[in-house]
């Protein structure tokens, strides 16, 4: 781990490791989750500080849609590697010209010019009740800057991040995938299976016609899912020993997928670490 990036987190919410376990919830709320109204999940309180959520996912998981529905619900915002990446370069920082400099070149965007940027973008005042990692991490060396650096603080008492998965099979990924309709003007997501637009082939939001993304063909989406595959094995491997791993089923309607994440969010509820005593954890007392 670069050691400039280390020093920059110094001041941020923690998390150490602890042995944890991988449930698989059945698709039907339990009481539990209906007596915190997450069937109505619009009543939900707003997250407790400093929470963490990382969702993972497969391309076509719905997993964009699901970050902006919980990021609604509990008041907190989702960060993902693409935007801070294209903010950066946007507003012309010092991270996104380096960034720029490296993408004109022909190379790919470093972890560590990544992780910097995610860094100062945990600073901004809106990340202090806590944020969505979308796309974060993406590799077993992302998750151990995640875990071990960005939710560590020297001097203060470390929150357990929430781990969530959303699993759907092959067949259904590919249908999907086959359904999609992305808006050319502000690049809302459609798709003619499982979210269709009111008027067909015409965006909700500003009536821009609906395309098919280039990107969308059988076979590059096969070769993505291939690599997320492969990845996202030793993630959550890596999360099992580290943490609670959910696994959602992700070929439920939409409005149940977004109320069983919530129901696992608020199961989880935030656990705290003894300094000291890095495999001590015990149940948040409301603090």
């Amino acid at each position: 781990m670069n050691t400039s990036a280390a020093n920059d987190f110094s001041n941020l919410t923690s998390n150490d490791n602890h042995t944890g376990l991988s449930i698989r919830y059945p698709a039907k709320i339990d009481a539990f989750a209906t007596d915190l109204h997450v069937r109505s999940p619009r009543a939900i309180p707003a997250a407790d500080p400093s929470r963490v959520v990382i969702l993972l996912g497969p391309p076509g998981s719905g997993k964009g849609t699901q970050c902006n529905l919980v990021s609604s619900s509990l008041k907190i915002p989702v960060i993902s590697s693409g935007d801070i990446l294209r903010s950066n370069i946007r507003n012309g920082t010092e991270l996104g010209r380096m960034a720029s400099q490296t993408i004109n070149s022909g190379a790919l965007v470093s972890d560590h010019l990544i992780h910097r940027m995610l860094v100062s973008r945990l600073r901004a005042g809106d990340c202090k009740r806590g944020y969505i990692l979308d796309g974060i991490p993406r590799t077993v060396k992302q998750a151990e800057f995640v875990d071990q650096t960005i939710l560590r603080a020297k001097d203060a008492r470390c929150i357990q991040p929430v781990v969530l998965s959303l699993e759907v099979d092959s067949e259904t990924l590919l249908r999907r995938m086959r359904g999609r309709r992305i808006c050319k003007q502000c690049s809302a997501i459609f798709n003619v299976e499982t979210n269709r637009p009111l008027i067909d082939s015409v965006c909700d939001y500003d009536g821009a016609p609906l395309e098919i993304r280039n990107d969308d063909t059988e076979e590059v989406y096969l070769r993505r899912l291939t690599t997320y595959r492969t990845t996202i094995s030793a993630i959550k491997d890596y999360y099992r020993l580290h943490s609670i791993v959910v696994e959602i089923d992700g070929t439920q309607p939409i409005p149940v997928v977004e109320e069983e994440l919530l129901a696992s969010i608020y199961r989880s509820a935030p656990r705290i670490m003894i300094p000291g005593a890095p495999v001590a954890w015990a149940a948040q007392d409301g603090h």
